[in-house]
């Protein structure tokens, strides 16, 4: 199975079209502590693109939390076992891949940051579901029993769990996907690589960041896997708001345009 999926990404990678460097010439620096810095303090003279970039790292940021901690909701909370599990994150997957699509749809296929506050107010919205629905989850098992999947299912009151879990992830396709398609538009031809690795440089930085925050809520404060979605949740509404008026006053005050830079 391994060897099948490798030979399926070698294909695909095969079927990329070929793209010519826009600086053929460019002197490579292998010190990647200093080209690293370069990169970011390159990103910092293109404000847009800045916010752009912060916005996709809060998105990793806000991912990992909840992705990182579903196994142990699910196993402490819901009581399932593994499959539990991978039904819970299929749920998210698919709920983002299909908030993806539906934004060529709402954006018809522009480069625009309208449906933003959608993306915003939904991971907000559900967040705050999630923390109520598994607030109010009223089953018991036997002590150190797992429940399949089709037992929790079969549960009433943990469809509310999976509705929100669904939601958030179709929340985060429509938020998620106008900021990629921003960076990539927005961003100097000759600079592009560029700064999708400073993009890089941040989601990593933010990753890291909430690994650390979901310690200090949960060993730290002492708080519960549920007031950790919803301090989350409160978070993402009021860091959503700022970065979309950053985003538009940055657009309006740029000299670039989706236009001049694909």
């Amino acid at each position: 199975m391994p060897l099948l999926f490798a030979s399926l990404g070698y294909v695909a990678a095969r079927l990329v079209p070929a793209t010519p460097a826009p600086q053929p010439n460019l002197t490579v620096d292998w010190n990647i502590f200093r080209t690293s810095w370069q990169t970011i303090q390159y990103l910092r003279t293109l404000p847009l693109l800045f916010f752009i970039i912060m916005g996709n790292s809060w998105f990793w940021f806000y991912g990992a939390t909840f992705l990182t901690q579903t196994p142990e909701f699910s196993k402490v909370i819901l009581h399932g076992d593994e499959t539990v599990v991978i039904f819970l994150l299929t749920l998210f997957s698919v709920g983002v891949a299909i908030g993806s699509l539906l934004c060529k749809t709402l954006t018809r296929n522009q480069v625009s940051f309208k449906v933003l506050p959608f993306g915003i107010a939904g991971l907000s919205l559900f967040a705050i579901g999630l923390f109520w629905a598994l607030s109010r989850l009223d089953f018991t098992v036997d002590e150190g029993a797992l429940l399949g999947v089709m037992d929790v299912v079969s549960m009433p009151s943990a469809w509310w769990v999976f509705i929100c879990l669904f939601l958030l992830g179709f929340s985060g396709g429509i938020y998620i996907v106008p900021l990629y398609a921003a960076m990539q538009a927005y961003s100097p031809v000759s600079h592009r690589a560029r700064v999708i690795g400073a993009n890089n440089i941040f989601n990593a930085i933010f990753m890291v960041g909430s690994a650390i925050f979901s310690i200090v809520i949960l060993s730290v404060i002492g708080l519960t896997l549920p007031q950790l979605f919803l301090i989350t949740g409160i978070i993402n509404l009021a860091f959503g708001i700022f970065l979309y008026r950053k985003l538009k006053a940055k657009e309006q005050q740029t000299d670039l345009t989706p236009s001049d830079t694909l």
